[in-house]
């Protein structure tokens, strides 16, 4: 991805970190959401875990995280 930028980071547990980026690949707009694993030299390296989506799809991933905090909060 080219063009990267940390849009937000937080804590999964205490080896990983969920970060949210935002970049261009072919020409497109991308959102990357991926756990970041501490690699001991305090390194933070990208792991296979995560989805990048086209940005013009970020309202239907909202749809879908509000949908799974309401489940959750029942």
């Amino acid at each position: 991805m080219e063009n990267e930028k940390l849009i937000y980071k937080f804590k999964k547990n205490y080896l990983e970190d969920v970060c949210i980026m935002m970049g261009d690949y072919n020409g497109k707009s991308l959102i990357d959401i991926r756990s970041f694993i501490n690699d001991g030299k305090s390194e933070m390296k990208p792991t296979r875990k995560g989805i990048s989506i086209r940005a013009d799809l970020i309202s239907e991933l909202r749809k879908g995280i509000e949908e799974a905090e309401r489940e959750h909060n029942k």
